[in-house]
């Protein structure tokens, strides 16, 4: 599934891949989970990240030079669209939710957006945990699209204004069982049997080019050259 602007990566990333990646979240994880506010609409909560200077910050940036899983991670989702990416910069921010009536702390919904993010950067949003129910939406498509987002599934797309998509989390789902790709990373990492973790990376690029023709975008010319 998949649009110009955006595509849809279904089993992305294995269970050992998974694992791999919310080890890497949870080492960084710096966030005091123990003295979140209990309220009666909870939000969705951002991870506080420790930084190389051992302060704690909502994004970590990383070097594209260095070896890592969330580079590994961004690398094959653009490998698995047929594009050949030369990356300048990655910067990783984890949003954390909960199913309805789960939590008094960290809510299960992100209302529907548009970014507005005119840096050129494209967005890998990487999915752990539960599964979630995603709409998203561009000014070529008559309805919202709705997407059922499981652990390991991606979503590459354009967060600019000229793009326009429109997408949001309209619920987070305690169905787990159903889902046999993040098993193993279950087992290890309890919190992600009752919660969903989007790992979105907003991703620098010095172009893009495709490696052959799709029904996409059939060129294999330069689609974006800063």
């Amino acid at each position: 599934m998949s649009d110009k602007n955006w595509f849809l990566l279904k089993a992305l990333l294995s269970q050992r891949e998974q694992l791999d990646l919310f080890s890497f979240v949870d080492q960084h994880d710096a966030t005091d989970w123990g003295n979140l506010s209990t309220c009666m609409s909870p939000s969705p909560k951002t991870l506080e990240l420790v930084q190389q200077n051992g302060t704690a910050a909502p994004t970590l940036n990383l070097n594209p030079n260095d070896g890592n899983v969330v580079l590994d991670s961004v690398k094959k989702a653009f490998d698995t669209i047929e594009w050949r990416v030369l990356i300048k910069s990655v910067s990783m921010a984890v949003i954390r939710y909960c199913p309805p009536g789960t939590s008094q702390k960290i809510g299960s919904c992100f209302p529907c957006h548009i970014d507005h993010c005119n840096d050129g950067k494209w967005v890998v949003l990487i999915s752990l945990g539960c599964n979630a129910m995603f709409q998203i939406k561009s000014p070529d498509m008559k309805e919202r699209e709705i997407i059922e987002l499981r652990s390991g599934d991606c979503l590459v797309f354009d967060p600019s204004s000229t793009a326009a998509i429109l997408h949001g989390v309209d619920v987070v789902i305690e169905d787990n069982k159903s889902n046999e790709r993040w098993t193993e990373c279950g087992e290890k990492f309890e919190v992600l049997c009752g919660s969903r973790f989007g790992v979105q990376c907003r991703v620098s690029i010095e172009q893009i080019y495709l490696t052959k023709p799709n029904n996409t975008n059939p060129t294999s010319k330069p689609i974006r050259k800063e």
